[in-house]
């Protein structure tokens, strides 16, 4: 699929429920013999949404994982919005060429990233297209894949989604009075106060960026990108919902931010040019 991204105006009408923008689909088509940027977005389709739950009879804690599916490549779509606004301004003279490369609907999308299923779809979407010698440099981008928990948000984060943090994550009695807590997260209210929250939500955004050689598609350089953004209710009592419009709208805002952040760290750590250093490749092979 290949979409052209337009501007960022509809961004306030996102939800979790509809998670979906329309996007007319065209086939991919040649190049033109100019040496372009081509940027290509193998995001899937499952955008995560994560709470944590209270758990008894464990120190582990439980966290409930929901998949919301992200149709018309609305994922790809908001990664190539970011990435090709970046690159207009830090390499203006070359143009670009966007591609929304479709994963099997049916990958689980926790397999899907560590079996690298995103970055060897985008090699076989781009072999079959001609004048690739023309082409200045490949940039695909893919959900990354975190283990560990970071930051206070939870293991195994992976792509884009939300962390929704119900439970109290300061000390008990700041929660269970609903007051401002001495220590904790630092979160971001609606006003714009960066404070200790007892409650927060989080939006993030861990990606991977392959830098590739146009011509032989080998993998030149890659690099991981994760940020996040702690949001917080003005009451210390409360925990943003999406079933609030106004709380909705800011979420859905600090996605796209934490995207665009994302993708600001990557190009400046250079994935526009490729760096060709032996020692700190990795060979990239299918998991067994």
């Amino acid at each position: 699929m290949n979409c052209r991204v337009w501007n960022r105006k509809w961004m306030a009408a996102i939800t979790f429920a509809t998670i979906a923008f329309a996007c007319g689909a065209t086939p991919l088509q040649d190049p033109a013999p100019a040496k372009h940027y081509v940027l290509v977005a193998a995001m899937g389709q499952h955008f995560m949404a994560v709470e944590e739950e209270q758990s008894t009879g464990t120190r582990l804690p439980p966290f409930r994982r929901r998949h919301i599916e992200a149709a018309n490549a609305l994922l790809d779509r908001l990664v190539l919005q970011s990435l090709d606004e970046s690159i207009a301004r830090a390499a203006p003279a070359h143009p670009r060429l966007l591609y929304a490369v479709p994963l099997p609907a049916s990958t689980p999308s926790g397999l899907a990233i560590r079996e690298g299923l995103g970055l060897r779809s985008a090699i076989a979407a781009l072999q079959g297209l001609p004048g690739r010698a023309q082409w200045h440099r490949v940039i695909v981008v893919t959900p990354a894949f975190h283990a560990m928990g970071r930051d206070d948000l939870p293991a195994r984060t992976h792509g884009l989604g939300v962390f929704f943090q119900p439970r109290c994550d300061s000390d008990q009695r700041s929660c269970a009075l609903g007051t401002r807590p001495p220590t904790g997260p630092l979160a971001t209210t609606p006003e714009g106060e960066v404070r200790p929250a007892n409650f927060y939500v989080a939006p993030y955004s861990y990606l991977k960026f392959w830098t590739l050689d146009p011509v032989t598609l080998d993998v030149l350089d890659q690099y991981e990108s994760f940020d996040h953004q702690k949001l917080a209710s003005t009451s210390n009592a409360a925990l943003p919902s999406p079933q609030d419009p106004a709380d909705r709208t800011r979420i859905a805002l600090n996605i796209q931010r934490v995207i665009d952040r994302s993708v600001q760290a990557a190009v400046a750590q250079g994935v526009l040019g490729g760096k060709v250093e032996v020692g700190d490749l990795e060979e990239v092979k299918p998991a067994k």
